[in-house]
């Protein structure tokens, strides 16, 4: 990623470095056969919690796959596209009805306007800085995750379910994701065939420091006991929309 001088960028770099074991699953080919929900985002994807995701889906008797990249989210597309990536995995037949798509643990930074982006828009810069969210940085972010859902919902997925980041205990951080989930579920409700699942139970809303034992060591990640939390809370309505989306 390309070095820049802001704070905010090197922040999420430092607290969102790759899980252990994450590298060997974001090789993998995808769905090499028809599945019926395709888990697509970020490391956490690999982690924890995308490992009881698709626990109870086979228990369900609902085929799954994933297909992640650590350290990604739609605020750098020099880096990796989301909008381009997620397309081009679905687009690959047999395609997956259902698509589950975490992404914005590693969004709190500044985003990157493409060149085709910045020229449209007459702008001489191409960063768009962070802690202007509430004016251009939101906007941007906002249409950014419309794009990428409705790409999936234009190549016949049924539903593109948009899971919220989990509550995190890295504090200095925790104002910046609200804005992230907030903005994400309005693309959802935006989107042709998007809807928005938070991951936060009641449990979870508490202080962060007090959150510190259920998360890794960046303040991100969920640990096993965790994930445990998040998906006794999830499970009930993500498979509902699952099981509507597919029947």
């Amino acid at each position: 990623m390309r070095k820049t001088n802001y704070i905010s960028i090197t922040c999420a770099v430092i607290a969102l470095l790759p899980l252990p074991g994450v590298a060997a699953a974001q090789s993998a080919a995808g769905p090499a056969s028809a599945v019926d929900v395709l888990l697509v985002g970020s490391s956490s994807i690999g982690g924890p919690l995308g490992m009881r995701i698709q626990q109870s889906l086979k228990r369900e008797g609902i085929t799954s796959a994933k297909f992640l990249k650590s350290s990604s989210g739609i605020c750098r597309p020099d880096f990796f596209d989301w909008r381009k990536e997620a397309a081009t995995r679905v687009s690959q037949k047999p395609r997956p009805k259902v698509v589950a798509l975490y992404l914005g643990g590693n969004d709190s930074q500044d985003l990157k306007l493409l060149p085709a982006e910045q020229k449209k828009l007459e702008r001489k810069r191409a960063w768009v800085r962070f802690r202007d969210q509430r004016d251009e940085w939101s906007r941007h972010y906002e249409n950014r995750m419309v794009d990428v859902i409705n790409n999936l919902c234009d190549l016949g997925v049924r539903k593109v379910i948009v899971l919220s980041t989990v509550a995190i205990s890295a504090s200095k951080h925790v104002a910046q994701q609200e804005v992230i989930r907030s903005l994400q579920q309005k693309a959802a409700d935006r989107s042709r065939c998007g809807t928005f699942l938070s991951t936060i139970p009641p449990d979870d809303r508490i202080p962060p420091a007090r959150l510190a034992r259920y998360r890794a060591a960046d303040g991100f990640h969920v640990t096993s006991e965790g994930a445990a939390r998040v998906w006794n809370w999830l499970e009930e309505p993500f498979l509902k929309a699952v099981k509507t989306a597919i029947q």
